[in-house]
């Protein structure tokens, strides 16, 4: 995709559904793929010109060969001058942003099922696919120079394709990228590059592709405790399955990631190669598991995005998350039936005084029907019992420290008192601390979803250094 970034492109452009009226345009696309469109023609057709309820619009473009362009949930910044349609026919333009961008194909919508695979290169790929890479040994006979000699070679790789549920399938790639041969030249760049292929037996559509993408850049920056940023997307369009990964989407963000700088192997979490042979299990359990715990990935991935943010809000949701991972993956209540459930509220309900403002009748009622659900206190009692070998050194004292936990959460969210939580704990090394083993907590219980006993998680993770540091820590 690098070869788009910053790039002008010029053609005709037309709505889908008036492919005979197509007017003179250029798109600009900035670095990070955002893109604008500058259409020109007469000020009539231009004010009479109105988007589809899509919003996508089709262009071919014109340069060395011609191409096909979809523009996806366009929206107008500026248009022709009011009154143009009575002003005659002067020359003027429309500006148009755009969100995301098809290069090779026209597809009338983002939900329409077309994409058959997906080829995708995020940052962090290349530091989580630890397995592979160049070799090479300089051979030096004499103290002289002039009589070195390199020995060079490379090997790539492509894993099994891993079912992940649904017909789909997922293989992870690494492969060369540089000069196919050379003679002679002063410096050579060669380098790896680090894919994942995904292939689909029912086609998706681009917003599910995206979505699919999605699960597995957090997969990433789960493993490797850092962002991981989309650099290529390229799509296998069934119409066009002769051509293989012969299309490309350009969706807008960052394209690098900063924190990368200054990072050492031993603040990943986990890399391809501590997986093992079991690592399309684990692929499966993830993906299998995904539905349920999005929003505690979310949560936790959000995190990491947000590395300047305040450590009180790193804390509050790496709480929520196991909140939110237990309601979504473990039920409870402590009603013995739901009948009995029914009747306490209905009871509890019957007992609020009708005279009260009716909007503050309305929440006290609606906040009856959490009466008797697991609070988080018990949420942390049971992850604590799944995994006591890998939390007991991160929390020696058990139950207390899972109540402190909750207290922590309590007062960020409500501010309420409590002679440990005031201003100064807002400042404290005892938050920072407790964000640190909070989301380690967190991170446990996702590695237990991809189906670790408490035995392999500890094997895992004894050597990575923040769990190593937490548990020589004191948090109070």
């Amino acid at each position: 995709m690098a070869e788009f970034a910053g790039k002008t492109l010029e053609g005709k452009w037309w709505r889908p559904d008036s492919p005979d009226d197509a007017f003179d345009g250029v798109l600009q696309l900035e670095e990070d793929f955002a893109g604008s469109l500058t259409i020109k023609g007469l000020a009539s057709k231009l004010f009479a010109f109105r988007l589809p309820s899509s919003r996508t619009l089709f262009g071919r473009m014109r340069g060395h060969y011609q191409y096909d362009v979809t523009l996806f949930r366009t929206g107008m910044m500026r248009g022709p001058a009011i009154g143009s349609s009575s002003g005659g026919d002067h020359d003027s333009e429309m500006q148009l942003f755009t969100n995301t961008i098809l290069v090779g194909g026209h597809i009338d919508s983002e939900d329409e099922h077309v994409v058959s695979a997906a080829l995708v290169r995020a940052t962090g790929l290349d530091e989580w696919c630890d397995g592979s890479g160049f070799e090479g040994q300089m051979e030096m006979p004499s103290a002289s120079f002039g009589t070195e000699r390199v020995n060079l070679s490379y090997q790539g790789s492509a894993s099994e394709f891993y079912p992940t549920g649904a017909g789909n399938a997922l293989r992870l790639v690494s492969h060369y990228r540089g000069p196919m041969f050379f003679h002679g030249p002063k410096d050579v760049i060669m380098r790896e590059e680090d894919l994942i292929e995904l292939r689909f037996d029912n086609d998706l559509s681009i917003n599910q592709v995206l979505h699919e993408i999605g699960i597995w850049q957090s997969f990433i920056t789960f493993a490797l405790r850092r962002p991981s940023y989309m650099d290529e997307i390229r799509l296998t369009l069934k119409e066009s399955v002769e051509a293989p990964f012969g299309s490309t989407l350009l969706v807008p963000g960052r394209k690098n990631d900063i924190s990368a700088k200054n990072r050492r192997r031993r603040d990943i979490l986990f890399t391809r190669s501590a997986l093992g042979d079991r690592i399309g299990m684990f692929i499966e359990a993830w993906r299998q598991n995904y539905t349920k715990i999005e929003m505690p990935v979310m949560l936790l991935t959000g995190t990491t995005y947000q590395s300047d943010a305040f450590l009180h809000s790193k804390l509050l949701a790496c709480l929520q998350a196991l909140e939110v991972l237990h309601r979504e993956r473990h039920e409870g209540s402590r009603f013995s039936d739901n009948e009995a459930r029914r009747t306490t509220i209905n009871a509890l309900r019957s007992a609020i005084p009708g005279t009260l403002d009716p909007i503050l009748f309305d929440e006290i009622s609606q906040q009856l029907g959490f009466v008797g659900e697991l609070t988080l206190l018990d949420r942390l009692k049971y992850f604590f019992g799944l995994y006591p070998l890998t939390l007991r050194p991160l929390f020696p004292a058990g139950d207390s420290d899972m109540a402190l936990l909750k207290d922590a959460r309590n007062f960020l969210t409500h501010y309420g008192r409590g002679k440990e939580f005031n201003r100064e704990f807002l400042e404290s090394r005892k938050l920072l601390i407790l964000a640190e083993k909070a989301q380690l907590f967190v991170e446990i219980c996702f590695l237990g979803l991809l189906g670790m006993n408490d035995q392999e998680i500890v094997g895992m993770i004894n050597r990575f250094e923040p769990y190593v540091n937490c548990r020589t820590t004191n948090h109070r």
